[in-house]
């Protein structure tokens, strides 16, 4: 077991042993008095004090902490009680401070409280958790751990506490911010608790005593002996300055005791409160009375007279001959306002109107407001004569119906005014004028003599909207001198709605892109419904439903009451051709339980994203200055189906006008069906000896368009004023065993002085070092004068079998000469080594079966010398004569010099729905000639004529205990082959519960069949139900067509 806590009472303060001028180690061997927690028995024990002499604080306990050590040979002991105070035997045993290790030291004072548990060593469950108060300022708390081999293992805490101890006192508040009218409670508070009765003085400042109801001089709390704390001396606060301001409370205790700032509290007391006027009503008819109200920021506990007085010697009314006088006011406690009423005499003069002044008497202010009077501390009072006509509305309220047409407003006029004159009103309120309802006169109304009332007319309209009440305020305007005004001075007029929810679309038109999916077509309804119900709607338009989009939705769609709006879904299908715009048109159609709105049509354009793309033909081109007008190629593919206009932009070196000029430039008409265009660039021949300089067209992508590559090209201008150099041609051949081949480029004009031409070499299908060779400088020089200059290439007979072969040369900008074109010249190399051969270009084609004619192409290589004729044989499926037809069927004449030959075939347009059938041409060998290894090609005739399925009826209707019931579905042409018929459920039946399809959704059509059923198992269920209906819609497939 832990030993218990042992509490040592010694004379040793532990700031003593703490002490760090202690220069040598000083025993002070005591007896001291030694008791355990658990019992009173006591036990004489000597303690020895060491001082700290190194070491860190230790973080053994929430407490200060210093090293502890005992010096070596010390017979310093303390002993414990052997029994506790509830039975239980402990060990006796003896602690030697000598062999102790690891002691540590609590210093007390600011330490927070903590616990020691006591364990049983066998069980090891916790048998008691013992405080230990640190509250205390003199004790030190001694822990050691004991060595191995002895049986309390652990920490032993010891507390040391001098017999001298001195008690805390203290002073406790309810609280320590406080106005007027709170309460205080003071109680006194003493640690540890005593055994004599302490008495303590308090001491108010003078600031406390002055707000407060304290009245005595001499106060006294008592704290009786073994208490804790004092019973409570209690006070309230009276009264308050104009600002925050702050007292304290002070102890003074009849005993010694321990200093501290807790017996001299603070006390922040909240400003007084503000007192303010006001008066009512302002202005006031003579003769009647008018409230005067003064208001406080915040209640107080007692009464607060306010006293008034009259400050204005300037004011036209005066005491007693136009009004009474009022001389205070009285705010009861807790209350914030109070009010007094000033009698206005009437005089039977006229003359308008008089005014006076009240005012809070600051001067005479008394009680606990002390110099604090808010804003406004007066108010001006204006008398008006009651002679003047005074005008009032009949009725303070009124409602009408849209439809009602004029609404009259009446107003009382009285006394009836001797003279004409006019009174006007002004407009508010939610509903707006010109548009809910419209005024006669304006907001002037002419009031003749002795009359007693008029009239406002008000004109409602019906708008027709759905909407929700509107109201019309109408308000008097104060007349001055002219007239006065009395309650009620204002008149609303609510404008009742008419109108069911309206129904209607958000807008007229929406435009969606073939890929967006499901497209929301947005309806709002105002006002929202109290009951759900169904909104109707048409559907027509030039998209078609099923192949262009998809409404789920049967065409009907409900509302839920309390809905603001509704959504109409559309799916919209992406079916990749390039078309034109397509509309879906949804018309909203009249129903129970809502009217329509406008617009009541949604039109939904979908924009076909199968847009033409442009491009340009080649990346770059170069032009002479002199060359006039240059076109740009542009490749637009695939054919747009409308006119379109391209966009591009214009850069690089050239400038516009002075150098180049374009018509419309910036953008581009482009006609229907139109694959190709050019944008004309006109070159302006400047005379002017400069650099060659580039413009470049760079397309943009717009709504109708989409880009190709190249979409940006460059035209380099070349300047004609220095020698231009051009090939002579633009191609040339030579013979394998030629040698060298030179290659021209002219000189235009002969140049003054020699220059450095520069050319590049681009392998085609022959191979530099292979089958050429040619100066590895690509350079060649020119000398003055000079009008031409060869390149030489020499070629390299290798006695290798195969094809004519291919380089490109290219002339390059240089300096002190122009480019004109041809700036490429393309050299075949022509083998010398093997005849001219024949082969298909490609190995398969196929044409539709109304095509016409359909030519296959078969090349030859090299070109022959003579002519000679190709011979072939003809195969596959078709039938010559009854699906083609071919002229001089077998052979085709190729003419010498020919590079390729075209074989015509005839297509035989039938109109039967037949399987695709093919032509296969076979070349085979002759005079003159060898065949390649591309010697067959296979023609696919496809066949144009799908069947198309309709219902052999729009409806029909059986009895629930039908049974099976077969639809009748026609094909209008046998089909080549079997296909799947697909189709989709809807109507108000059940699928499994009203009826069952095999196979639901599709259904197989055989070859050469002109009809098929799709069956219907009916469910008899025997249940009482309105008839139930099963619709069925073909859907298009790749291999039919839907029909009506």
């Amino acid at each position: 077991m832990r030993t218990p806590n042992v509490e040592v009472h010694s004379g040793v303060s532990p700031w003593e042993l703490l002490d760090p001028h202690v220069h040598a180690v000083e025993e002070r061997e005591q007896d001291v008095v030694a008791t355990t927690l658990f019992s009173a028995e006591p036990r004489t024990a000597p303690f020895e004090a060491i001082r700290v002499s190194e070491g860190e604080f230790s973080q053994r306990s929430p407490a200060f902490v210093f090293p502890f050590f005992p010096h070596e040979g010390s017979g310093t002991s303390v002993y414990v009680s052997a029994v506790d105070s509830i039975g239980n035997r402990w060990s006796d045993f003896e602690q030697l401070l000598g062999n102790a290790q690891n002691f540590s030291m609590v210093s007390g004072g600011d330490s927070k409280p903590f616990t020691i548990p006591l364990e049983d060593s066998k069980t090891k469950t916790t048998e008691f958790q013992v405080p230990v108060d640190t509250h205390y300022r003199n004790f030190v708390v001694v822990m050691d751990e004991l060595p191995p081999g002895v049986d309390l293992g652990g920490l032993t805490p010891v507390a040391i506490q001098g017999s001298d101890a001195t008690p805390e006192v203290c002073l406790r508040l309810s609280s320590g911010y406080i106005g007027i009218g709170d309460s205080v409670i003071v109680r006194a508070v003493v640690t540890p608790v005593q055994a004599q009765d302490i008495k303590v003085e308090l001491k108010f400042s003078e600031k406390v005593r002055k707000l407060s109801d304290i009245n005595q001089d001499l106060i006294t709390v008592t704290i009786p002996a073994g208490k804790e704390m004092s019973d409570p001396f209690k006070f309230n606060i009276i009264g308050g300055y104009n600002s925050d301001v702050s007292g304290y409370v002070l102890g003074v205790p009849d005993v010694a005791h321990a200093h501290s700032d807790c017996l001299c509290p603070n006390l922040l007391l909240d400003p007084a409160p503000s007192i303010t006027l006001s008066a009512s009503p302002n202005p006031v008819v003579e003769g009647q009375s008018v409230t005067i109200t003064a208001a406080m920021s915040y209640g107080i506990p007692i009464d607060q007279t306010v006293p008034l007085h009259y400050p204005n010697p300037q004011d036209t009314a005066v005491d007693p001959g136009d009004y009474t006088s009022l001389a205070s006011i009285t705010i009861k406690a807790y209350n914030t306002k109070g009010s007094g009423q000033i009698q206005t005499h009437k005089d039977n003069a006229g003359g308008g109107y008089r005014e006076f002044t009240v005012g809070i008497d600051e001067g005479n202010l008394q009680g606990p407001v002390y110099h604090h009077v808010g804003d406004p501390e007066k108010v001006k009072i204006t008398i008006i004569d009651d002679d003047l006509p005074a005008l009032h509305f009949v009725s303070a309220k009124s409602s009408v119906y849209e439809d009602v047409g004029t609404h009259y407003v009446s107003v009382d006029i009285d006394p009836k005014p001797v003279a004409d004159f006019t009174f006007s009103y002004t407009l508010g309120g939610t509903a707006t004028n010109g548009k809910d309802y419209k005024t006669v006169n304006s907001v002037t109304v002419s009031v003749p003599a002795n009359v007693g009332s008029v009239s406002i007319p008000i004109k409602i309209v019906d708008d027709g909207e759905d909407e929700h009440d509107e109201t019309v305020i109408l308000t008097l305007v104060s007349g001055g001198t002219k007239y006065r005004l009395e309650s009620p001075s204002e008149h609303e007029i609510t404008i009742v709605d008419n109108d069911e929810p309206l129904a209607r679309f958000v807008f007229e038109k929406g435009r969606v892109k073939e890929d967006v999916g499901t497209h929301n077509i947005d309806v709002t309804i105002d006002p929202v419904p109290v009951s759900s119900f169904k909104l109707c709607f048409e559907v027509s338009g030039t998209a078609s439903s099923g192949q262009d989009y998809i409404i789920p939705s049967s065409w009907e769609i409900q509302v839920p009451a309390h809905a603001s709006s509704a959504k109409i879904p559309v799916v919209i299908k992406d079916d990749h051709y390039d078309e034109h715009e397509e509309m879906v048109i949804l018309t909203l159609i009249p129903s129970a339980g809502h009217k329509l709105g406008s617009p009541r049509k949604h039109e939904l354009t979908i924009v076909d994203n199968d847009v033409p793309r442009i491009g340009f033909s080649l990346y770059s081109s170069n032009v002479t200055e002199d060359v006039g007008t240059h076109d740009m190629s542009v490749v637009i593919a695939p054919a747009p189906v409308s006119d379109f206009t391209f966009s591009y932009t214009l850069g690089g070196t050239a400038t516009a006008d002075s150098d180049y000029t374009i018509t419309s430039s910036g953008s581009v008409k482009v006609s229907a069906l139109a694959t190709l265009a050019n944008i004309p660039v006109k070159i302006i021949d400047d005379q002017l000896g400069e650099l060659d300089e580039t413009v470049i067209l760079t397309f943009t992508a717009g709504t109708g368009n989409g880009l190709l590559k190249p979409s940006i090209h460059k035209l380099t201008i070349m300047d004609d004023d220095h020698p231009r150099i051009r090939f002579v041609s633009a191609k040339g051949s030579v013979n394998e065993n030629a040698g060298t081949y030179d290659t021209k480029v002219t000189i235009d004009p002969a140049p003054v002085s020699g220059f450095t031409l520069n050319y590049s070499v681009l392998d085609g299908t022959a191979t530099g070092g292979s089958d050429y060779t040619i100066n590895n400088s690509w350079t060649v020089s020119v000398p003055a004068l000079a009008t031409s200059v060869n390149i030489p290439v020499k070629i390299i007979d290798d006695a290798e079998i195969e094809p004519d072969e291919t380089l490109l040369l290219q002339l390059e900008l240089g300096v002190g000469y122009n480019m004109r074109n041809p700036t490429e010249h393309e050299l075949t190399i022509v083998d010398n080594e093997y005849t001219p051969y024949a082969r298909f270009a490609s190995a398969a084609s196929s044409a539709l079966e109304d095509t016409g004619t359909y030519e296959i192409e078969v090349l030859i290589h090299p070109s022959p010398a003579s002519d000679f004729t190709l011979s072939y044989t003809l195969g596959g499926t078709a039938d010559e004569d009854s699906d083609y037809t071919i002229t001089g069927s077998g052979t085709v004449s190729v003419s010498a010099g020919s590079k390729q030959v075209k074989i015509p075939v005839v297509v035989t347009d039938d109109s039967e729905d037949e399987l695709d059938e093919t032509v296969i041409l076979t070349l085979t060998s002759g005079t003159g000639y060898s065949v390649g290894s591309q010697k067959e090609h296979t023609l696919t005739i496809e066949d144009n004529d799908t069947p198309a399925a309709g219902f052999a009826l729009v409806e029909s209707s059986v009895l629930e205990d039908t049974g099976t019931h077969e639809i009748e579905v026609r094909i209008d042409r046998l089909p080549a082959s079997d296909f799947t018929l697909s189709y989709t459920l809807g109507g108000t039946a059940d699928e499994d519960s009203d009826y069952i399809i095999a196979g639901s959704g599709s259904v197989l059509v055989s070859a050469n069949a002109t009809s098929v059923k799709i069956p219907i198992a009916i469910i008899n269920d025997q249940l009482d139900e309105v008839d139930e209906t099963v619709i069925l819609t073909l859907t298009a497939g790749t291999e039919y067509s839907v029909g009506s």
